[in-house]
Parts: C-alpha cells; sequence; structure tokens
C-alpha cells in the first residue's frame, strides 16, 4: 500500500516549501536541538577540569576562595591543662563545649576540626576525650599546634604598633 505524499505548504498557503528548505530547515532543528547538550557537556569538563588539574585551569580574578574553618580550635596549651579525674564541667571550661556528641556514646566526646586556606587541601585534626563514671579517663588523638603556630597558620596575629599613634586635638 503506498501512502500519499504530503506538501508542505509555507505560512501564507501559496507555495509547497521545496525539498531542499525541507531538508536544511531539519538539520537546523537537529544542531538547535544539540546545543544545550553540548553546553553542558562543556560547563561540566570545566569543572571537572579544575579539580583535577588546578594548576593548568584559568584562575579567573573574579573568584574570591574564602578560608573555611570549622570545628573545635584546640591547641598545645589546652590539652596540657587536661587531668584524669577531670569532670565534665572542668573538661567543657577548658576546651569548650563538643561540637558532636554521639548519644550512643555518651562517654566520649570528639573534637574535630577541619580548615581549608582558599581552596586548598583540607587539614583535619580530631581530639577525644573519654569519660567513666562522669571523670576523664583518658584522652588523646591527632597532633595539636601551640597557640602561637595556630595563630600563624589561620592569620589572626595582630601586630602592636611600636609606639602610639599621635593624639587628634
Amino acid at each position: 500500500m503506498r501512502y500519499p505524499k504530503i506538501k508542505l505548504q509555507s505560512m501564507d498557503h501559496r507555495e509547497p516549501f521545496s525539498a531542499e528548505t525541507t531538508q536544511q530547515f531539519g538539520s537546523c532543528l537537529r544542531i538547535l536541538a544539540r546545543l544545550p547538550l553540548f553546553g553542558l557537556v562543556l560547563l561540566a569538563g570545566c569543572n571537572a577540569m579544575s579539580n583535577v588539574l588546578p594548576n593548568l585551569t584559568p584562575n579567573f580574578a573574579w573568584v574570591y576562595r574564602i578560608d573555611i574553618q570549622q570545628g573545635a580550635v584546640l591547641t598545645q596549651e589546652m590539652a596540657a591543662q587536661l587531668k584524669p579525674g577531670m569532670t565534665r564541667e572542668q573538661v567543657r571550661f577548658v576546651l569548650g563545649s563538643p561540637p558532636v556528641t554521639d548519644v550512643f556514646h555518651a562517654d566520649r566526646w570528639d573534637y574535630p576540626y577541619t580548615m581549608q586556606k582558599r581552596g586548598g587541601e583540607i587539614e583535619r585534626r580530631n581530639y577525644t576525650v573519654l569519660f567513666e563514671s562522669n571523670r576523664v579517663k583518658s584522652f588523646g588523638g591527632d597532633p595539636l599546634p601551640s597557640e602561637k603556630e595556630f595563630d600563624q597558620k589561620v592569620g589572626t596575629t595582630v601586630e602592636a604598633p611600636a609606639s602610639p599613634p599621635p593624639r587628634a586635638f
């Protein structure tokens, strides 16, 4: 059985489209339909390349990356004040409230800390305090920096001026 040929009409219904015009219109539609997919592939590729090869991808001046600091800041001086037998309140006074408490391990306080400087590598530390009968049984974790080392790393040290500023009258 043969199907009848359908003639496409132009908008003003006076003359039919030629086969060449119809073919060009179809190829344009196929190209336009693929453009969004092509754009998404390009964007995904740029993001993947920036994670894999950060030195080879362009560093745009308008992208500002902040330092991300999360968790409890603990120093060697703070940890040196811990002694076995201290109460929970004493530990809370010395180290601060633990950011992570576990209802299934009520006798364990974890003090995690992470720091990422402007999109660089992530530094992770964890310090744990274990209790027995509401008294410190043991404590320890990753090596802690001194207060001076921490201030230098984070950049919070403020230098005092050599002489006081002149007074304004």
